[in-house]
């Protein structure tokens, strides 16, 4: 709960911070989804797409860790069903790659896409609760 930690671990200790870093982080994730469904669909080089997907699971990853750390430092109650929704994509991720790799673009191309609508999905439920809630922690916070 010291301040100091959580600026350490990162780099903002404001609830209202977390809210915006999380929302960034958003936007580079669809952002890199949205090129890998691209890639697929305009029969790019396997190993063009490939790459992308590399970077998206490995953003994914981090982007996710970097999540459930905040929710984990902000006492958020709907940790574990938001960190399910979290497993499951990046488990669809693997299937995508798993697609390519069998030359299945048309497939990998739906399930990406699919993948995608789930994302965004999550980022419109799962994340803006999460978002009201770090928004209620800091309206707490500057009421004494």
């Amino acid at each position: 709960n010291d301040p100091r930690v959580i600026e350490a671990y990162i780099g903002h200790s404001a609830p209202v911070e977390a809210s915006a870093s999380i929302d960034r982080e958003h936007d580079i994730e669809t952002t890199l989804l949205r090129a890998a469904v691209e890639a697929i669909s305009s029969e790019k080089d396997k190993q063009a797409v490939a790459g992308t997907l590399d970077r998206i699971a490995e953003y994914n990853k981090a982007h996710f860790s970097s999540e459930e750390l905040q929710m984990r430092m902000y006492a958020y109650p709907d940790l574990d069903l938001h960190a399910r929704d979290h497993v499951r994509m990046i488990a669809d991720l693997e299937v995508v790659v798993d697609c390519l790799d069998r030359d299945d673009r048309e497939l990998a191309g739906k399930l990406a896409t699919q993948l995608l609508d789930d994302l965004l999905r999550h980022i419109d439920g799962r994340d803006r609760k999460f978002s009201r809630y770090l928004g209620s922690l800091a309206a707490a916070d500057s009421h004494p």
